[in-house]
């Protein structure tokens, strides 16, 4: 979304560190996981502002999604965590004007600038 390019570039290239690391390393019995992350109640983002109220947000605990986690970090190299399957296969969707759109939307929503 708009102002929000560098974040998605990070995730984007965080993906696929993880899983080449996964690649590489998996013969030498080290685990490697991405943890995909729905919105999570963090410090961090309460400072900013986010808001966590929005009729139809999923919301995690950071505690639930850290044990959940360490729980599949040997079944790498990608776990989607909370229950967040169903939307990060939406954002899969190849019609990408349709996705950016609605993603932007919802930024919006979360950082109350709509």
């Amino acid at each position: 979304s708009v102002r929000h390019t560098v974040y998605g570039g990070v995730k984007a290239y965080g993906r696929i560190f993880a899983e080449g690391l996964w690649l590489e390393l998996r013969d030498h019995n080290v685990d490697v996981l991405e943890l995909v992350l729905g919105v999570t109640r963090t410090p961090a983002m309460e400072r900013v502002g986010l808001n966590f109220d929005v009729p139809g947000m999923r919301v995690a605990d950071p505690a639930e999604v850290a044990r959940e986690g360490l729980e599949h970090l040997a079944q790498g190299p990608v776990h989607v965590a909370g229950g967040n399957g169903v939307d990060v296969a939406r954002r899969n969707d190849p019609d990408r004007a349709r996705v950016v759109a609605g993603t932007h939307r919802m930024m919006q929503r979360l950082l109350g600038l709509d």
